[in-house]
């Protein structure tokens, strides 16, 4: 019984073994899953972050062209305040230069007029001696008519 009992005993160690190597087997295998998949995702990791750096060079490089950007606005934005100031000191300039010219139309309207009137007065003047002078040579036509008719009552008597 003795014998029995050790042959026991032992299947028993022997069956609690292999089933220790087993679980050991089960272990050593979820391990090497397990670091495969660590691998996989420090892989995955460097990945990403190798993406994350690219995206952030890229969004450093967008920042600074945005910083140029808003620069060439604040410039641009500069001399269009320029070109206002410009376009209404010209504007100021051309609307005082309208207003000399719409001065000197006005003398010259009035001085146009004063000739006209200048004109008709002379017409006038110029229609009253055509009359006189007229009025002259029907006259001296008139007195020549008698002093021949004088000169040959004269010769005559």
């Amino acid at each position: 019984q003795l014998g029995q009992g050790v042959e026991l005993r032992g299947r028993d160690q022997l069956s609690k073994l292999k089933m220790q190597k087993q679980s050991t087997d089960a272990l050593v295998a979820l391990s090497q899953a397990t670091s495969l998949r660590c691998d996989a995702l420090r892989g995955q990791l460097m990945e990403e972050e190798r993406r994350t750096e690219e995206l952030r060079q890229r969004a450093r490089r967008v920042f600074e062209e945005n910083q140029v950007a808003e620069e060439e606005l604040r410039a641009m934005q500069c001399r269009l305040e320029a070109l206002r100031a410009s376009a209404s000191s010209d504007g100021d300039r051309l609307q005082e230069r309208g207003r000399q010219m719409q001065v000197q139309l006005a003398k010259r309207q009035a001085e146009q007029a004063s000739l006209v009137e200048e004109i008709a007065g002379a017409s006038h003047k110029r229609e009253q001696l055509r009359k006189k002078r007229d009025e002259a040579v029907s006259e001296t036509l008139a007195l020549q008519r008698r002093t021949a008719n004088l000169q040959a009552l004269l010769s005559n008597a």
